[in-house]
């Protein structure tokens, strides 16, 4: 393999890295925000936070 081909590779895997990363950062989030709801730490700027979640990853 040329050395080009492995900085490529490499590059590629940790963009990949990154963005499983970021999905898995935005899924706890999601599943942290969604367990307040109906529970005494429901307030309104939780389904804000949802709200704008959803609405920038969809």
């Amino acid at each position: 393999m040329r050395f080009e081909d492995k900085e490529a590779q490499d590059a590629t895997i940790q963009s990949v890295a990154f963005g499983m990363f970021q999905i898995n950062t935005n899924v706890s989030m999601f599943q942290r925000l969604v367990n307040f709801l109906g529970t005494p730490k429901d307030t309104s700027e939780i389904g804000d936070k949802l709200f704008v979640s959803v609405s920038l990853h969809f």
